[in-house]
């Protein structure tokens, strides 16, 4: 395994760009199945449905993108060893495991919080 030494320094935009491969955008499409439900019944387009539909999206999105990040840190000593996933940010060095940790936390306590805020329990 590679020590911490041999590791190059990661730069803020660097680690900022890694971060974001790291919540797999890609995946996030999946997440727009909040919006089959009221499609089907006819109720997207009113504004309440929309608002909430639009809620369920953004926390779905910060919960998956919270749990990429837990996932790659506390799969990293692993993937270390797989010829293409040695390369994600995380283990690769790009992104620190305090940097995916707090901002993980930060995905996951704002994708709870922030439908409760908004006045969806």
């Amino acid at each position: 395994m590679t020590s911490r030494a041999d590791l190059p320094t990661p730069s803020i935009v660097g680690a900022g760009v890694g971060l974001v491969r790291s919540m797999r955008p890609r995946q996030w499409v999946k997440n727009l199945l909040v919006f089959a439900a009221p499609a089907a019944a006819g109720a997207l387009f009113g504004l309440d449905v929309l608002r909430g539909a639009g809620v369920a999206l953004l926390a779905f999105t910060l919960a998956s993108a919270g749990a990429y990040l837990f996932n790659d840190v506390q799969d990293r000593a692993t993937d270390a060893h797989h010829p293409e996933k040695r390369h994600r940010p995380i283990v690769a060095g790009v992104v620190s495991v305090r940097a995916a940790v707090i901002v993980a936390g930060t995905s996951l306590a704002i994708s709870v919080l922030l439908p409760l805020l908004l006045g969806y329990p």
